[in-house]
């Protein structure tokens, strides 16, 4: 099973990764409505960085879904959801949101799961963090600071120097400082 997401339109298409068949295809933003009656009241800077986001990043359109994965037994989807700032996890079975956090700031970017499935990072962009949230309850659990240099660097466990990746470059293995996993996904330079 794969999971493709429709940024504009809101929604993910879980397909046969053999037969490209589609399987089943998730709302991903069923509380949309909400959300915009949230950001409505939020007052006029969020009202403005949404509509940037819109207009700017999303060449006119919403973004409604960026990066997702699915949980190692297949139950749930993770997703970040950029123009809502928050991320979501979705209940396959039900297509219910299992749970929802906001990030700070006012996009919720790139993402990355820990090879466990226990952690999910979200870049919190225009805060220049990262947050780790238990993919169990929603919570944020920690956070570091977004490195600079790359337009993403998103680590699980713990930051860990290493050196410049070309875009789209994934690793995964021990920590340079030793013993832990680390895992690195750089989606470009700055």
């Amino acid at each position: 099973m794969r999971v493709v997401g429709n940024n504009w339109e809101g929604s993910a298409d879980v397909f046969d990764p053999h037969t490209f068949k589609v399987l089943k295809r998730i709302n991903v933003v069923a509380d949309l409505q909400e959300r915009l009656d949230e950001i409505e009241s939020s007052g006029r800077m969020r009202r403005f960085q949404f509509w940037l986001v819109r207009n700017i990043v999303g060449e006119g359109h919403n973004q409604l879904v960026d990066d997702m994965f699915t949980s190692p037994d297949g139950r749930f989807l993770y997703g970040s959801r950029p123009s809502l700032a928050d991320v979501v996890a979705i209940d396959l079975n039900t297509g219910k949101i299992a749970w929802r956090t906001k990030v700070e700031g006012y996009r919720a970017d790139h993402a990355a799961v820990s090879p466990d499935g226990k952690i999910f990072l979200v870049s919190a962009s225009t805060a220049r963090k990262v947050h780790a949230i238990d993919t169990a309850t929603g919570r944020i659990v920690g956070e570091f600071e977004r490195r600079p240099a790359a337009r993403e660097q998103l680590l699980a466990r713990r930051q860990a120097h290493l050196p410049r990746q070309r875009p789209g470059a994934a690793k995964h293995g021990p920590s340079r400082r030793g013993g832990d996993d680390t895992l690195v996904i750089i989606c470009g330079a700055s």
